[in-house]
């Protein structure tokens, strides 16, 4: 949640690459708290903020066939 889209695109990638056959086990916010994470107790007392969010975190699994 706290890199871009392709940032995280390109470690899942890599991690599939490295690791065939894994499971990867994460968090993951949807895109109303990435764009309000001003709001987020863990988040609103510093200057970070949420950059990713996605309404389908199985999504994800896509990105690593289209790289191998």
């Amino acid at each position: 949640m706290y890199f871009s889209e392709s940032d995280v695109r390109s470690v899942m990638k890599n991690l599939a690459g490295r690791f065939p056959q894994s499971e990867i086990l994460f968090d993951v916010v949807n895109v109303w708290m990435s764009k309000n994470s001003h709001i987020h107790d863990s988040v609103k007392l510093t200057n970070a903020q949420f950059t990713y969010g996605t309404y389908d975190d199985r999504a994800m699994e896509n990105w690593a066939d289209a790289s191998l």
